[in-house]
């Protein structure tokens, strides 16, 4: 596993095994406002990740940092954007 990889930076954070897609997902970058308590991590996957995923991990992030909130980022290829991701763009809805 990649040492800037989502699951080597963050997986043991999560209580549940994350999947493959989202751990082998690069962090790309990282910000934290310790004012608001939010952390925010943008990520370069290689494949679509799924919202189900990144909400539990998400919400596994806060718990265990005792964040207020937290953002996973997907900053997807654009090749990667078919008719096929309107499904996520639902569920974030």
């Amino acid at each position: 596993m990649d040492a800037n990889s989502f699951g080597a930076l963050f997986g043991h954070l999560c209580q549940s095994a994350l999947p493959e897609a989202l751990s082998q997902a690069q962090v790309a970058s990282m910000s934290l406002s310790k004012e608001k308590s939010v952390l925010q991590v943008g990520l370069r996957p290689a494949a679509i990740l799924e919202k189900k995923d990144l909400f539990a991990a998400e919400k596994a992030l806060c718990e265990a940092l005792g964040l207020k909130d937290c953002r996973l980022l997907p900053q997807y290829e654009p090749a990667l954007l078919t008719g096929g991701y309107m499904g996520q763009v639902v569920e974030e809805m």
